[in-house]
């Protein structure tokens, strides 16, 4: 709950999401390995802020807005969110001819 590890251990939806992620970001140089991820769901985010699930949208938001997590997919019904530790590895500059 919470720990940052890397993408290649996540399995079924999550994995699924995460490379669908990757390809909407146009990101084609990156695999699951190469990127960190966190998941989470709001209620341990609330829990970790004192019990409050208001303060735990609020922090979450705001890390999404400094830019330092980006959903990757929403949590539903036994699965908590994922998201991506940002920033992205840097895009490997093509080789020289």
């Amino acid at each position: 709950m919470g720990i940052i590890k890397s993408g290649d251990s996540l399995h079924g939806k999550e994995l699924t999401a995460l490379h669908d992620y990757l390809v909407a970001s146009g990101r084609f140089d990156l695999t699951a390995s190469d990127v960190q991820v966190v998941q989470f769901s709001r209620d341990w985010a609330a829990s970790v802020l004192g019990g409050h699930d208001q303060r735990a949208s609020r922090a979450i938001r705001q890390l999404q807005e400094i830019g330092l997590l980006e959903l990757v997919a929403k949590g539903e019904k036994g699965h908590a969110s994922v998201y991506a530790v940002q920033p992205l590895p840097p895009e490997e500059p093509d080789p020289p001819p």
